[in-house]
Parts: C-alpha cells; sequence; structure tokens
C-alpha cells in the first residue's frame, strides 16, 4: 500500500492509529461538507481512505465527541502566555509534550484525549483590545462536545488554512499515549465560570483592581490603651509576602499557590497596596471567594495559629508586638458613651 502523504493517507492514520471519527472540510476551508456532519463522521479505516481517495482535495476534520478528543485552542499566543506567566505555567514544556497543531499565525491548539469518566464542555475567554476598548478578541477556547452540541476541529492534511494559505501542520507530534489534560488545565475546564473573572483581569492594559476595605467583626475590635488598633498593628509590623511564605503559600510568577490547592494553579493575588490579598482558591479555608473579603497577616495569623479564634488571635498579636489591650468593660462604656444621645436642652 503507499505510503505517500496524501489527505487519503492521513484518513486512514487518524482512524486507524488514533480511533478518530473524521469528518470531509470544503477545500482549503474549515467548513464541513455535509450541514449534518455529525451524522456522517468515518472511524473505520478502509471506509477513510477510500472516501478521500475519491475527494483528494477535501479536508480533514475529527469530531470531537465520538473520539473522546478536547482541544485547547490558542487564538493569541501572546495573550494566552501572560496568562500562563501569571500561573507559573510553562506553555513551552506543555506544547513539548502535547500534540500540537499549528494553523494560524499568532495562535496553535494542543489536543488531549478525554480522560474515562470525565465530560468537558465549551468555554472561551474575550479580552479587550487595547487599542480599541469597546472591541474584544478570543484569546483562547477550551473545546469539547457537550450535550447534545457536537464540534469538531480541522486536522492536519495537505489542505490549506484559509487565512494563510499554508497547511495545518502538527509542531508537537501525534503519539500513541496520546496525553490527557493535566490537572490545573482540568480545573480550569471544570470551573472556567468560576475562574473567568481572574482569566479577565490578567489583561495587562487593565487598570490595577484596588483592595476592598476589609471587614472587622465589631465583637472582636480590640484597641490598646493608646487607641491602637491591634490587628492594624499586627498587619504593619508582619509583610503579607512573609506571612504567606511562612504558611506554606509558594510564589509562583506574578501570584501565589495555596498549600490547601488541588489543582497546582495559584490563585493567590496580593492587591497593589501589598497589605492584602485575595484568594481564588475555592480548597482553601480563607477563600475570599466564599467570604467576599480579602485576606491580611492578621487573618492568616488567627486561622493558622488560633484556629480561627478571633478574641484569642488578638491577645496573642497584643503579647507578641508588646501592646496593652484596653479592657473590654471600658471599650463598651465609651462605645455606649459615643451612642448616647446629646441633651441641647
Amino acid at each position: 500500500m503507499s505510503t505517500e502523504k496524501t489527505n487519503a493517507w492521513y484518513a486512514e492514520r487518524y482512524t486507524s492509529k488514533f480511533g478518530m471519527h473524521v469528518i470531509p472540510l470544503k477545500p482549503d476551508s474549515k467548513l464541513p461538507v455535509q450541514n449534518d456532519w455529525g451524522n456522517h463522521a468515518i472511524s473505520d479505516p478502509v471506509e477513510a481512505r477510500a472516501y478521500f481517495d475519491a475527494h483528494p482535495d477535501q479536508g480533514i476534520g475529527m469530531a470531537l465527541g465520538p473520539s473522546r478528543m478536547a482541544s485547547l485552542d490558542i487564538d493569541c499566543e501572546e495573550s494566552f502566555r501572560t496568562i500562563c506567566h501569571n500561573y507559573g505555567i510553562d506553555l513551552d514544556d506543555l506544547i513539548a509534550s502535547t500534540p500540537t497543531l499549528k494553523g494560524s499565525d499568532k495562535g496553535m491548539r494542543l489536543v488531549f484525549r478525554i480522560p474515562e469518566g470525565v465530560e468537558l464542555g465549551y468555554s472561551k475567554l474575550n479580552w479587550h483590545r487595547e487599542d480599541e476598548p469597546a472591541k474584544s478578541y478570543t484569546v483562547f477556547e477550551l473545546r469539547a462536545a457537550s450535550g447534545d452540541k457536537q464540534r469538531f476541529d480541522v486536522l492536519a492534511s495537505l489542505s490549506k488554512h484559509p487565512d494563510t494559505g499554508r497547511p495545518y501542520t502538527w509542531i508537537t507530534q501525534p503519539r500513541a499515549d496520546w496525553p490527557t489534560p493535566p490537572k490545573w488545565l482540568l480545573t480550569l475546564w471544570a470551573n472556567f465560570d468560576r475562574m473567568k473573572p481572574q482569566l479577565a483581569s490578567m489583561c495587562p492594559w487593565l487598570p490595577a483592581e484596588k483592595a476592598p476595605e476589609p471587614v472587622k467583626p465589631r465583637s472582636h475590635v480590640q484597641n490598646t490603651s493608646d487607641g491602637v488598633s491591634v490587628i492594624d498593628a499586627y498587619c504593619d509590623a508582619n509583610d503579607l509576602e512573609s506571612e504567606l511564605s511562612r504558611y506554606g503559600y509558594k510564589k509562583t510568577g506574578k501570584r501565589w499557590l495555596s498549600p490547601h490547592s488541588t489543582s497546582g494553579l495559584p490563585g493567590v493575588v496580593l492587591f497593589p497596596d501589598g497589605n492584602s490579598c485575595w484568594i481564588h482558591n475555592s480548597s482553601d479555608p480563607l477563600c475570599s471567594e466564599d467570604s467576599g473579603r480579602p485576606v491580611n497577616s492578621f487573618d492568616l495569623f488567627c486561622y493558622y495559629d488560633h484556629s480561627g479564634d478571633t478574641s484569642k488571635a488578638v491577645k496573642h498579636a497584643a503579647e507578641i508586638l508588646g501592646l496593652k489591650i484596653e479592657p473590654r468593660q471600658r471599650l463598651v462604656e465609651q462605645v455606649k458613651r459615643a451612642e448616647r444621645p446629646v441633651n441641647i436642652e
């Protein structure tokens, strides 16, 4: 049998070696030949070769659902590298270990086999353009068939990309032990709606986000005899980055990785003032997404050293700092006096 790399050769190889279900595409196009292409995917290698032998100019697509495949479609490599830098992800290493297609000049598509028992859907991230904020562009897509929605990806063959005029090529070749998505990518895929705001905030030309005002439970506010807040004094005396490191958080790229993380994605973001952070990791007991509040040095000290007991943490902090706490009864009296109506008669 001829080993000349025709589209028929590609189609037979995709079906026989990798178990793909292929569909015919219009010549040098991303469009399927048949409108109901989902009902005409070819999985038999002999049938695949025969079809593309008879239609040598047609391109080859892969039906993602029956092929149990999914892809990370990077539309803008430069922007996606910004996201990877924020998360401390080595994109080049991921590309080198994952079958990767090159079609457009600005992007690429990494193809994964879906793990058994896992269902993946479709999601997309857009950023506003730097020069035209009213317009947006796609940074990346997470592509998979979901429910009744079928999707396909274009595969490498002799057909050309409609924009570049060059064929799709594998810059990292397919392999028999086709990899599944890494854990961090599966987490992103499964929790995309929850994580989308932080992905959007990574756009480098957006203004830096200001930290929300911390919320201090009134029942636990304790001052020194000089009127100084013990909590504020502790935060002033203990650098947040040092405290994060002390409690097992690790700096990764521009972010910090929670010791409770199960995905490996660093979801702790420091605000520009350096005094507080926002913890996106849902597995972290101090998750800001759940509490709706930022985290500071005292919050870490209170949770990790005092199991969340604020009263004990305040007393211990005062001892460490050599501060004398105002007796609570006197504080209560001061509050009552402050709230008493003024007699103007």
